[in-house]
C-alpha cells in the first residue's frame, strides 16, 4: 500500500490519468465528430474574464462537419442566440452527464422543426428551451447537428463540453485522451515573484520581479539566485502546445514545491459557471492591462475561492526565516502527462543598509501607485532633504512622516500601507517642491454590500464585487462636451471585478432631450453601461470594471440598410433570402425586438452580432407581385427604428 504523504504530485498525477482511461472504457462515449482529431482550445485555458469551458474541435476551417450525439440520450435544451455559443444543444445521458455541443450552422431535422415551431409561436429568434426526456431522444451515433461559426465564435469549430449531473463542467479529455495526440511539454515563457505585503522584497525591492527563464524542452531554470525576503508569491506565463496543431492551449495542473514539499497546487478538472471569473484572481489582473502577459499564480489570493487552487502551506507563499540557499521548483504539467520543470535557488534577502545617496538639489520627478494597498511613491534623483521623509495629512486631519523604504539607483521609495483610518489627504515634501492630493474616500469590503454617495452619484457594490479590501478613490470633476453630468472617476480599472456593481447618477432637472445613459469611458470612446429610471430621478448602469462614469444621452435609433435589395427593387428567382445591416454607434442593438413583417405577417430574420446583419432565408418564397417588407428594431437605450420597403418577388 502507497503512502499518499511520500508520492510525488507527477507520480500522483498519473495515476490520475491511469484511473481516467478506465473511466473511459467504462463510459462508452464515442468521438463527436466523424473525422478530425485535433484541437484549437483546451479545458480551462485562460480567456478574456472567464476559464474556458470544454474543447474546441477543429474542423478543417469549414462549416458542415457531421456531429453525432456521444451516448444515448434526450435532448435536454436547445439554445439559439447571436451571442455565445450561438446555436447550441445539450443532450442528457443515463449516466446522469450532460454533453454539450456549440456554434452549430444546423440541427437534425427533428430538432430544427421543434425549435423553428417555438420561433414562429413566439416571434422571437433568439430561443432557450428545455425539453423533458420524452419528447427528443438520440442513440449513441446519430446524427444530431452540423458544425459552424454561430454565436461569438471566430471561426467554424465545436465547441465540446461535457457535464457533470449538477452542471459542472468537466475536462473532456478524460473520456478522450487517447484520441488526441500529444507527446509535447508546456512551454514557459515567463516566471515572476510578486511581494505580497508592505514588509516583502523581492531582490531589495516591493516590485514585481518577471524574467524569462533559461532552457527549453520541458527543463527551464534561473541562472542567479533570487533574495527574497517576507511572503512572496511565485507566478508563472506558460502554454501548452498539442501534436497536431499550433495553437497556444491552456495548462491545468501545476505544483510549487520549496525544498521538496509541496506548498501549492492547481489542479483544474471541473468548475461550477459561477466560478469563471476567478480567473481574474488566477492571474495577475493589473500586470495584465499593462503589459498583457497573464501571470498565473502559484499561491491563492485574498477572495479567490476557485476550487482548483489548493494551498498546502500558508496560501502557498514562499517565507523563509533563515540565511541558507532554498531549492524551488515549479512544474507545469498537461492533461497527458507531459512535464515541463522550472527550479531555482533562492534566499532570505541580507537587510541593506540605507545606501549614501548624492545631495541632489533639482526638483525631483516624483510617480505615485498603488499596489495591493500600498502607496508607493517613488522620487527620481530626489532633493537631499527627503531623506529625512515626505509628510504626510490623514482624512481625519493627522500629520505623520513618511521615511524612505529603500533606494534603487537614484530611485528613493517610500512604502504607505492604507488603512481607512489613515488614508492620505495630502503628502507633500519639506522644501515646497512637490505635493499630492489624494481622494481615498472609502473602503470597498468583500463579502458584504457597500453602499456610497458622492453628490449626485450612488455606487452599489454588492456582496461579491470584490475579492478584497480595496481602498477606494472616488472623484469629480465637469464632464466633457456631450455630457449631462459631472464625470466620477470610480477605483482603480486594474483592480479586477467579479459582480458588476450598480451606479445611478441624477439626471438633470428639466431634461427635455433623448434617452439618458450611464457611459463609461474606454480609450478615447464612451461605452453605453445601461439606462434604468429609478427612484428620484436617478439613472442606473451596471458596470464590471473601476473606471470613469458620467451621464450621457442617446437620441438615434439604429440605422437600418438593405444590402441585396433596393425599394421599389424585384428580387430575381436565383435569390432566396433577404439581408439587411443594422447598426447602433452608442448603446447597441436589444436584439430581441428585432422584427420583420412580409404584408403584416411576421417572418423570421437570423441575427449576426459580427456583421450586424439580419436574414430571412424563406422555405416558401413569397408570390409573384409586389409586397410590403417592414423593419423594425430598438436600441438598448430603447430608441425605435423603422423601415418600410416595397419590394416584387
Amino acid at each position: 500500500m502507497f503512502d499518499k504523504k511520500i508520492l510525488s504530485p507527477v507520480f500522483s498525477f498519473l495515476i490520475l490519468l491511469m484511473l481516467c482511461a478506465a473511466h473511459t472504457e467504462e463510459s462508452g462515449y464515442i468521438f463527436p465528430l466523424d473525422s478530425y482529431r485535433a484541437l484549437s482550445g483546451t479545458f480551462g485555458e485562460l480567456r478574456s474574464n472567464h476559464f474556458h469551458s470544454g474543447i474546441d474541435l477543429k474542423t478543417g476551417g469549414r462549416s458542415g462537419a457531421t456531429i453525432r450525439a456521444i451516448q444515448d440520450g434526450y435532448v435536454f435544451r436547445i439554445k439559439v442566440s447571436p451571442f455565445g455559443y450561438g446555436n447550441a444543444l445539450y443532450l442528457r445521458h443515463p449516466d446522469g452527464n450532460f454533453s454539450v455541443y456549440g456554434h452549430l450552422s444546423k440541427f437534425a431535422p427533428e430538432i430544427e422543426a421543434f425549435f423553428r415551431d417555438k420561433q414562429y409561436t413566439s416571434k422571437q429568434f433568439a430561443q432557450d428551451l428545455y425539453l423533458s426526456e420524452h419528447e427528443i431522444r438520440f442513440a449513441k451515433g446519430e446524427v444530431i447537428a452540423w458544425s459552424g461559426n454561430s454565436g461569438g465564435s471566430f471561426g467554424p469549430h465545436l465547441h465540446f463540453e461535457i457535464r457533470d449531473p449538477q452542471e459542472r463542467i468537466m475536462n473532456p479529455l478524460r473520456w478522450y485522451r487517447s484520441q488526441i495526440q500529444d507527446t509535447r511539454p508546456p512551454v514557459l515563457q515567463s516566471i515572476g515573484f510578486e511581494p505580497m505585503d508592505i514588509n516583502a522584497r523581492v531582490n531589495g525591492k516591493f516590485d514585481k520581479l518577471a524574467l524569462k527563464p533559461s532552457g527549453s524542452d520541458g527543463t527551464y531554470r534561473s541562472d542567479r539566485v533570487i533574495e527574497l525576503n517576507g511572503r512572496v508569491g511565485v507566478e508563472y506565463q506558460g502554454y501548452d502546445l498539442l501534436n497536431a496543431a499550433g495553437n497556444h492551449c491552456g495548462i491545468n495542473y501545476a505544483t510549487l514545491t520549496l525544498d521538496g514539499e509541496v506548498i501549492h497546487e492547481f489542479s483544474l478538472d471541473r468548475y461550477a459557471f459561477d466560478e469563471k471569473r476567478y480567473i481574474n484572481v488566477h492571474f495577475d489582473y493589473g500586470f495584465y492591462r499593462g503589459s498583457r502577459k497573464r501571470m498565473q499564480r502559484a499561491y491563492v489570493e485574498p477572495g479567490n475561492r476557485f476550487p482548483a487552487n489548493q494551498a498546502r502551506r500558508d496560501q502557498g507563499f514562499v517565507e523563509l526565516t533563515d540565511d541558507q540557499i532554498h531549492n524551488l521548483k515549479l512544474e507545469l504539467i498537461d492533461f497527458h502527462g507531459n512535464v515541463t520543470t522550472f527550479t531555482s535557488r533562492v534566499k532570505r534577502g541580507n537587510r541593506r543598509p540605507f545606501p549614501d545617496s548624492p545631495n541632489y538639489y533639482q526638483t525631483p520627478v516624483v510617480s505615485t501607485d498603488i499596489r495591493r494597498n500600498v502607496l508607493i511613491i517613488t522620487a527620481s534623483r530626489a532633493h537631499a532633504t527627503y531623506r529625512g521623509g515626505l509628510i504626510m495629512e490623514t482624512i481625519y486631519g493627522n500629520h505623520e512622516r513618511i521615511l524612505p523604504a529603500y533606494m534603487y539607483g537614484p530611485n528613493m521609495v517610500f512604502l504607505v500601507g492604507l488603512d481607512r483610518y489613515r488614508f492620505p489627504s495630502l503628502i507633500h515634501d519639506e522644501i515646497g517642491s512637490w505635493s499630492k492630493s489624494f481622494q481615498l474616500q472609502e473602503e470597498l469590503l468583500p463579502f458584504q454590500n457597500n453602499l456610497i454617495e458622492l453628490g449626485d452619484l450612488r455606487l452599489f457594490v454588492p456582496y461579491r464585487s470584490v475579492f478584497d479590501r480595496i481602498p477606494l478613490e472616488l472623484t469629480s470633476e465637469p464632464g466633457p462636451r456631450g455630457s449631462l453630468s459631472d464625470v466620477y472617476k470610480i477605483g482603480d480599472p486594474s483592480i479586477p471585478v467579479f459582480d458588476p456593481f450598480l451606479v445611478s447618477i441624477q439626471q438633470p432637472e428639466n431634461h427635455q432631450g433623448g434617452k439618458l445613459v450611464v457611459a463609461r469611458k474606454d480609450g478615447d470612446q464612451w461605452e453605453y453601461m445601461g439606462s434604468t429610471a429609478g427612484e428620484e430621478g436617478f439613472i442606473f448602469g451596471s458596470s464590471l470594471g473601476f473606471g470613469e462614469f458620467c451621464l450621457m444621452e442617446d437620441g438615434r435609433g439604429p440605422t437600418i440598410r438593405p444590402v441585396n435589395f433596393t425599394n421599389n427593387g424585384t428580387f430575381t428567382r436565383n435569390q432566396d433570402r433577404i439581408k439587411l445591416v443594422i447598426d447602433d454607434d452608442f448603446s447597441g442593438i436589444d436584439h430581441p425586438t428585432i422584427a420583420g413583417t412580409l404584408d403584416g405577417n411576421w417572418v423570421l430574420f437570423e441575427y449576426d452580432y459580427r456583421p450586424g446583419s439580419i436574414t430571412w432565408k424563406w422555405e416558401n418564397r413569397p408570390s409573384q407581385g409586389w409586397h410590403i417588407l417592414e423593419i423594425s428594431v430598438r436600441d438598448q437605450a430603447g430608441n425605435l427604428s423603422t423601415k418600410s420597403y416595397r419590394v416584387r418577388f
